[in-house]
């Protein structure tokens, strides 16, 4: 399977807003994605769902000053 990348801002955006647990993520290797969150009863939603797109770390820096952090380099859009 070819790996997806959102290579802009708007491409990013759109594939956030199709699903609430949508979130960003930057890997320890720096690598950006777009990946569904896991919602837990007892925790907040986590990024260790499946990749969606691959983003740059520009549009991984856009994107996270307009959504909330949980985590290290996790960013989740506003609940």
């Amino acid at each position: 399977m070819d790996k997806c990348v959102a290579a802009s801002y708007d491409s990013a955006l759109s594939l956030l807003q199709q699903h609430p647990d949508n979130m960003i993520v930057m890997d320890m290797d720096f690598s950006c994605w777009v990946r569904r969150g896991i919602r837990q009863d007892d925790d907040p939603i986590k990024a260790v769902g499946h990749n969606i797109a691959e983003i740059s770390q520009d549009v991984f820096e856009q994107l996270s000053g307009q959504m909330e952090q949980d985590w290290c380099s996790q960013f989740r859009q506003h609940s």
